[in-house]
Parts: C-alpha cells; structure tokens; sequence
C-alpha cells in the first residue's frame, strides 16, 4: 500500500537529507579549495537533516535529541549524536548544555558521519556498541532481560554519506568487536550509507528459527530462503551481515528501506520498568540509617 501524498513528502526529505551530507557540504560549508570549515555548524546540519528524516517514521510520542545515557550504577555514555527516547517515563537532565538521558527512558541510538574510512568506521562501530552495552544494566522488575531478548536490547544505528572501505571484509568486523571484547548481541542494528546501500544482516529461517517458529509461519519458505534481518543474534545464532544495494530504478530506495526497518525495530522495542527514583534511591537509605 502506497499513499501518494506521503511518498512525495518523503522523497523530498530525503532530497534535503542528501543534499545535507553533499550539496551543502560544498556550497556552504566548504572554502575555494574544497576544504571544510565550521566543522562543528556542519556536523549540526546533519544531524538536523536526520532527525527530519526520522520524525517521518518516529511516532509522535517519542522525541529525538542528542546528548549522554545515564544509568542508575553510576555509568555515562560517550556522546550520542542522535537519541530517540520516551519523555514521558522518565525527565531529561539538562544541565547548562547538555542534555543526560536515563538509560530506561532510551529507544534508539545513532551515530551521524560523513565519509569513514576503515579505521573510523570500526571505532563508529565501537562506540554504539558500548552505548547499546550500557542497556543490559537498565532497571527493571518485570522480566526484561536484554542479554537474552534482542528486543529489550537499545537499538542501534549509524547514518554516513560513504563508507570509504571494504565494508564486507569480515577481518573490519572482528577488529571493531570482537578483538575489542563486544559481545555478540551488542552488534550494530542498521548501517546505512548514502552512497554504499544498507548494511544488515541476512537470516535464514532454516537454520536460525525454532521448530515452534517454523510452524507459525507456515511451510511458505524453503532452504534457500533468507530474510533482511536487523537483529544480530536470534536463538542464540550470530546473524550474518550483509549489504542491500542501490538499486537501478531507485536511487532513494535504499534510504526507505532503513527507515522501515528502523520503524519496525521501534515498534518491537520492549522498554524496562522501572522510574527516576532508583537513581538516587540509597542516597535516601544511607540517609535513614545515620
């Protein structure tokens, strides 16, 4: 289903989010020789033109900013260029200029770039990894448990104009994770590259559903076929990564594609249960008991 009114709003955000990471960069932001400067205006503007893109798939009920996660152990996250959260189960901490985000309150964590080479790439990698690391310790008293489900996990992902590298060599992935002591599940959700396609994964429902998942599908599927998947574990199996290209009738293809997943994972999202108390809470036990 389709909705033409729609499709021409969202084809032209997507315009305005291209022109961001490219037009702009050379018009406005950029000197004689092609150089960048106001490096930092520049980064703003990008980030500006994402959050414009996403409020086309994020519901009204959920806000997008940037800033730090907080969790109740006393941990801070690295700054994230983009945040999507609930304002309404927990405040934001603004102090001065920056903006803190109580873990539990956190959807969704991206990372905004420009064109990445190898070296950039897998430190981008590593630092959503972390930030989505800091979910397992979310507070909550009603089962959720982000080590095991994928859907209690934050999600995670990360939006470039290229990736200036061999993006599919599987030695990129082990030097961003795996030597650096990431644990599967905390693997990126969603990669998309203006100029490259969407990096995902690819989940075949022979080998990685349970026999009770197979048989609420139906016998629609045969060995040979694989899902797009935005998860990177399922039923304790590493899911492989993989590209989607930019196909040929579409250059914006690729683009909506991401944002559907994107909608779809936060749809999916289980979020904890727990309040803006259990961060302060034994200040006042520690008080009771003197």
């Amino acid at each position: 289903m389709t909705n033409k009114v729609f499709i021409n709003i969202l084809n032209r955000r997507i315009g305005d989010f291209i022109n961001a990471f490219d037009y702009d960069a050379k018009s406005i932001f950029s000197n004689e020789t092609n150089k960048l400067f106001h490096a930092g205006e520049y980064g703003l503007l990008k980030e500006k033109a994402v959050i414009s893109l996403l409020r086309l798939i994020v519901p009204e009920n959920l806000s997008i900013s940037s800033g730090f996660l907080l969790t109740s152990n006393g941990e801070i996250s690295t700054q994230c260029d983009i945040i999507i959260y609930d304002k309404s189960r927990n405040p934001v901490i603004r102090d001065g200029a920056a903006n803190f985000f109580l873990l539990e309150s956190v959807y969704a964590v991206g990372e905004v770039k420009s064109k990445l080479n190898a070296t950039r790439y897998r430190d981008a990698l590593e630092k959503l990894a972390r930030q989505k690391a800091l979910g397992k310790s979310a507070l909550s008293t009603d089962g959720f448990d982000p080590a095991n489900n994928a859907k209690d996990n934050i999600i995670t992902f990360l939006v470039c104009q290229k990736l200036d590298c061999d993006y599919l060599r599987p030695e990129l992935y082990q030097e961003a994770y795996s030597n650096r002591g990431v644990d599967d599940t905390d693997w990126h959700n969603l990669v998309i590259s203006i100029e490259d396609g969407e990096l995902l994964y690819k989940m075949k429902p022979s080998e990685h559903l349970t026999a009770d998942q197979k048989r609420n599908i139906g016998d629609i599927f045969t060995d040979h076929t694989e899902w797009a998947w935005a998860y990177p574990v399922l039923n304790g199996h590493k899911i492989q990564y993989a590209r989607r290209k930019i196909p040929e009738h579409d250059n914006f293809w690729h683009i909506k594609d991401f944002l559907f997943l994107l909608g779809r994972l936060l749809a999916e999202k289980n979020m904890p249960n727990s309040s803006t108390l259990e961060y302060f809470s034994d200040q006042i036990i520690d008080g009771k008991n003197q």
